[in-house]
């Protein structure tokens, strides 16, 4: 079980998904919060490397470590090498040990976390059905953002309403 407050940022490709994660993630270390923050590599295939191959931990990982990682003076790289996805909640659990006030998880559409959902356009509305525990709307056009019975983020007014934004969010996962 995850004790931390978890918030995932969802939606379709270039709807402001990083951008909004940002943000966020931005606002709260300024109010002194400790913010973890995941994202989901959605796209097939594996994330770039955090290693390059030359590097002494690479070079771990390329000898067949299935975890290899590097402790910099305030900076830990891991690298985990499984013939499978790790589970989110796993993963999750390892965030917890870092201790931070909430993690903040861009993707994992199918996870069963409270969600802000991002929509870049009217196609996108079909992911509103798709997922659960939506907790609030956000997109760049508000034309997507009439009538709806959650709470919503005109993404373009973010830096306005930022205050009310990520107390709402707070409110909601805390």
């Amino acid at each position: 079980m995850i004790k931390t407050p978890v918030c995932q940022i969802v939606g379709y490709k270039n709807s402001g998904k990083t951008a909004f994660m940002s943000r966020l993630i931005e606002y709260y270390t300024s109010k002194g919060f400790t913010v973890g923050a995941l994202k989901h590599h959605g796209h097939g295939g594996e994330p770039a490397a955090m290693d390059a191959r030359e590097t002494d931990s690479g070079k771990h990982s390329n000898a067949g470590a299935t975890i290899s990682g590097v402790q910099g003076e305030s900076r830990l790289q891991l690298s985990f090498d499984h013939n499978s996805p790790m589970d989110l909640t796993d993963i999750l659990r390892m965030y917890e040990l870092s201790g931070p006030d909430i993690i903040l998880v861009e993707g994992y559409k199918d996870a069963s976390f409270p969600k802000v959902v991002l929509l870049k356009e009217s196609d996108d509305e079909q992911l509103l059905q798709d997922v659960t525990h939506t907790v609030a709307i956000g997109s760049r056009n508000k034309d997507l953002l009439h009538n709806r019975k959650l709470y919503t983020i005109p993404l373009l007014e973010i830096e306005d309403r930022i205050d009310d934004i990520a107390t709402y969010i707070q409110n909601k996962v805390f």
